[in-house]
């Protein structure tokens, strides 16, 4: 069973020494609660896996204490090693994960088998201090079911993990509210470097180019954000038909000679390219899969109609949801009109704060769990206000926003004249 700590002197020992003996505890920082294992150590950061039940094609970011100790990680080039401090001095510690070129101390388990680990400073004191007594680089993804709702209090982790013999260090909530930006640093020439937002968070793509102004970096990094959308059950589907192929011809390869088995691994790798076979491409960030964040009820977007004047279809075949079995969740008092129409509802903040909204996403998709008549879940289109609300817009909105597209699969739904409410056609892949 799961043992929930306080913030003492003792209690930091305590967890050090438990992961310094191969086991898992669990942290506040400023964004989520991570749990966190011993980056070194495989069988530990395994444990991870197995008790998120998360798919090992999910990478693990790696926390550190400084960027001395994130040195000691990576494999830079001298450009790459210039800008990665410049970033670390700006944005550390903080909530920016720099995903760079993993060393051999690195093991395959955290890095999903990619060449690229991410590395983040938190700025939340407890784990800081962790990180510090410990002086181990700590592995830790959130510390909650895998794709369920991320943790903000120590009540949270217990709730997902309770059962697993792990240490909950108890920090209070925690303050950003969603998980860090995760951004890729690579050189692509002798004079410029790309820097790739993989995960939207609190750190905007226009912060890292603030940032770089009146620097030595301005004309020679490219900042951008990518746009990518994971599923990781197809990618376990192909590792699975992968590991069966390397298996089969292995015991076809038996026994022919050397000479033999070379020639028949070129044949097959002609085979694949000209067939155009799917390749299993490496994760470098996790938060990219199309479901995460996601509360254990259906959950939609409740978007409004052209916004941005194209036509919109709809599914063909349509669940029967019904609006008086909602759980609506509203920003800027947007849709209040709904308010006696549904089951329940809340409103992340009445007075359109991205601060206090992003901070309350997961406490909120918690406490529509809670609901228990409660059918379906409808978030706000938060996008969609604040630009029909003409305010300038925030620079967290596209994390926030990500987290909700998440939350609800990227499904969206409309409210026709009569409050029927229609499912938008889906088409992500």
């Amino acid at each position: 069973m799961a043992e929930i700590l306080g913030k003492s002197e003792k209690d930091l020992k305590k967890c050090s020494k438990y992961l310094s003996e191969g086991n898992l505890v669990a942290f506040p920082t400023e964004t989520v609660y991570g749990l966190g294992a011993n980056a070194f150590d495989v069988e530990a950061v395994r444990k991870i896996f197995k008790f998120k039940q998360r798919p090992l094609t999910d990478p693990v970011i790696v926390h550190v204490h400084s960027f001395e100790q994130a040195q000691g990680l990576i494999d830079l080039l001298p450009f790459e090693e210039e800008l990665y401090e410049f970033l670390t001095t700006k944005f550390w510690p903080g909530p920016l994960t720099i995903v760079a070129t993993a060393n051999e101390k690195i093991p395959k388990v955290v890095t999903a088998g990619g060449k690229t680990v991410g590395i983040r400073s938190p700025s939340h004191p407890l784990a800081l201090e962790l990180l510090r007594v410990s002086q181990l680089p700590i592995a830790a993804p959130s510390a909650n079911r895998f794709g369920h709702i991320s943790p903000t209090t120590a009540g949270h982790v217990y709730e997902d993990l309770g059962k697993c013999p792990i240490l909950i260090l108890d920090g209070g909530k925690t303050d950003v509210g969603i998980e860090s930006t995760v951004v890729k640093l690579q050189q692509t020439s002798e004079k410029m470097i790309s820097l790739t937002v993989l995960r939207k968070g609190a750190i905007s793509n226009l912060d890292l180019e603030d940032a770089l102004v009146g620097t030595k970096f301005e004309t020679n990094v490219q900042v951008s954000v990518s746009s990518k959308i994971v599923d990781h059950k197809k990618l376990e589907e192909l590792q699975q038909k992968k590991q069966e192929k390397e298996e089969e011809n292995e015991k076809k390869n038996e026994k022919k000679n050397e000479k033999e088995k070379e020639k028949e691994k070129e044949k097959e790798k002609e085979n694949e390219n000209e067939k155009g076979e799917e390749t299993i491409e490496k994760e470098e960030s996790p938060g990219t899969n199309i479901t995460h964040y996601a509360p254990d009820k259906p959950t939609f977007i409740l978007t409004f109609n052209n916004l941005d004047k194209k036509k919109i279809e709809f599914e063909e075949e349509q669940e029967q949801l019904d609006l008086s079995k909602a759980i609506f969740v509203d920003y800027g008092g947007h849709r209040i009109d709904l308010k006696e129409k549904v089951l329940a509802y809340t409103d992340l903040s009445e007075e359109m704060d991205i601060k206090i909204a992003t901070s309350s996403i997961y406490s909120t998709l918690r406490w529509t769990e809670t609901i228990g008549n409660g059918q379906f879940v409808l978030l706000p289109d938060i996008a969609q206000i604040t630009l029909k609300s003409k305010k300038k817009l925030p620079r967290m909105l596209p994390g926030l926003a990500d987290r909700m597209f998440r939350s609800a699969s990227g499904r969206k739904v409309l409210l026709n004249n009569d409050l029927q409410i229609q499912i938008i056609k889906q088409e992500l892949f």
